[in-house]
């Protein structure tokens, strides 16, 4: 009705079974399906990349990503380079960092959502962070904004 709807192009050739629990990193290429829970992060340097997260899927880590759909609960924060899709009992504890997001009704955000036009080095990003500070007013400054103060002090002088 609106337009066509995104379709991912990788194909899921990995499985991660419902009772199965995997501890460590996770690296991977192509498509990769999880319904087990894993403890570590994952990563996929693959500009094609599909991670599928089902609802009884579970990630305790950070995930870094060119495209993933989130039906499960991930405790961590997400870096997609391209397209994020949160179903409905999707449940995210962390930041996501994003290109492009769907989300329909029911999925759960408990942090941030950042979006980032283009994500060429998500991991980079997580080191090299630069944060918003907050000056004396409660105004967000830039870094290194400090001294350029848009309301200066008026003293007043005497005559």
């Amino acid at each position: 009705m609106f337009g066509k709807k995104k379709s991912f192009q990788a194909p899921v050739n990995s499985f991660i079974g419902q009772h199965t629990v995997l501890s460590g990193s996770l690296q991977f290429r192509g498509g990769l399906h999880i319904d087990g829970t894993i403890e570590g992060d994952i990563f996929s340097d693959d500009e094609e990349a599909l991670l599928v997260l089902s609802a009884a899927g579970r990630i305790h880590g950070e995930v870094h990503v060119a495209n993933m759909v989130v039906d499960g609960t991930v405790e961590g924060n997400i870096y997609t380079s391209k397209h994020i899709q949160l179903a409905a009992h999707s449940k995210i504890h962390g930041d996501i960092y994003y290109n492009f997001l769907e989300m329909v009704g029911g999925a759960q955000i408990n942090g941030n959502m950042i979006h980032q036009p283009v994500l060429q080095d998500p991991v980079a990003l997580t080191h090299n962070q630069s944060v918003d500070t907050p000056s004396e007013n409660g105004n967000i400054l830039p870094p290194d904004s400090s001294h350029n103060d848009p309301h200066p002090e008026i003293s007043e002088s005497s005559s």
